[in-house]
């Protein structure tokens, strides 16, 4: 669409409210115009007339501005008065005199105390015993010789029975115990009694009081098989808490449905259980064969029958005096005859046709 050109150069501003529009507008300008328009302008703009100032005017106006002073007149500015140099120090030379009569004064010195003994009471497994006071019962240097062995240990407790192990002292604050199979012997009462001797650094630890430590006495963990799919002819695995003497054992093992056990190794046992194709259990149920005893009945067992296999009263492990205090007992059941437990022909229970498959 041709532009046509026109003499005014802006555009033309809206009448009345009635003209207003909204949305996108778009102005068309003849930029030639423009330019010339602002040209036209500047050249008929008047300028102010300017006149200059002759000599009286001048001095006139010099005449109202206040003279400087004489002393701010200066070619140099010094200051007032330099800084002195420092003067030289002298020696006076005094005999050092010390006296004999001043002491050091004397400090308010706590009582080391014990603070606790872990652990105590009964536990099943204590991998060691620490002993901690709150002040320290031995010097700093003392605590790397006692780690190496070069010296004789400060202990102000005793063990009884004591296990082989070592003590030592973590740090100035700390005594510990640790038994060298990295867990006291089970089965036994371990008795903690103080020993009121002044420790290398003089103190008295203060507090002491006897203490006892008891681990668990004999008993059954585990049972192989079990379930209730066993044969009329397996082997009788049992594993207990700790180390054992099979023959000591075999006393206190008792079926209580009155079949008679005769004891046998693992290696016999687990040929048994070979030829049955179930040898794979035995090796994850027996990590340490000697927690465990093998037992075969004389016979068989009865079939669809609950076998139940208890401990008795005062049985005695291989780590401590201590026997047990309560009859245990684990179970198993023997697997059932063969019989028909269901029949259906479809899975809606509709009654069955000359057709359908059993």
């Amino acid at each position: 669409m041709p532009i046509s050109k026109s003499n005014q150069t802006h555009p033309q501003p809206l009448s009345s409210k009635s003209e207003e529009r909204t949305g996108l507008q778009m102005h068309i300008i003849n930029q030639q115009a423009e330019v010339k328009h602002h040209e036209n302008t500047v050249a008929t703009t008047k300028r102010a007339a300017v006149k200059p100032l002759n000599t009286q005017d001048k001095n006139a106006l010099l005449k109202r501005l206040k003279a400087p002073s004489p002393t701010e007149v200066s070619s140099f500015k010094k200051r007032k008065e330099s800084i002195k140099a420092p003067r030289s120090g002298f020696e006076v030379e005094r005999p050092l005199t010390v006296s004999t009569e001043i002491n050091p004064p004397e400090t308010e010195q706590q009582e080391a105390r014990l603070l606790r003994i872990k652990p105590t009471g009964s536990h099943d497994d204590v991998p060691y015993i620490a002993f901690t006071f709150s002040k320290p019962m031995v010097p700093l240097d003392r605590v790397k010789q006692d780690n190496a062995g070069e010296t004789s240990i400060y202990r102000p407790y005793t063990l009884s029975p004591e296990p082989e192990g070592t003590w030592g002292w973590v740090d100035p604050k700390i005594l510990r115990f640790t038994p060298k199979e990295g867990r006291l012997p089970k089965s036994t009462t371990y008795q903690l009694t103080p020993v009121k001797d002044a420790s290398p650094t003089g103190l008295i630890p203060q507090g002491l009081k006897s203490e006892q430590i008891e681990t668990p006495a004999l008993q059954m963990t585990s049972i192989f098989p079990s379930g209730h799919q066993a044969s009329t002819e397996t082997p009788v695995v049992i594993t207990f808490n700790q180390e054992i003497d099979p023959a000591i054992v075999q006393h206190y093992i008792q079926i209580a449905n009155g079949h008679r056990m005769e004891r046998i190794t693992l290696e016999e046992a687990l040929k048994l259980l070979e030829q049955q194709g179930v040898s794979k259990h035995l090796s994850v149920l027996t990590p340490h064969p000697e927690r465990a005893i093998a037992l075969k009945p004389i016979g068989t067992f009865k079939a669809d029958t609950q076998i139940s296999v208890e401990l008795r009263r005062g049985a005695i492990g291989g780590e401590g005096p201590n026997a047990s205090e309560k009859i245990q007992s684990l179970s198993f059941r023997t697997y059932p005859p063969f019989m028909i437990s269901e029949l259906r022909c479809t899975w809606n229970k509709e009654k069955c046709r000359p057709e359908h498959d059993v």
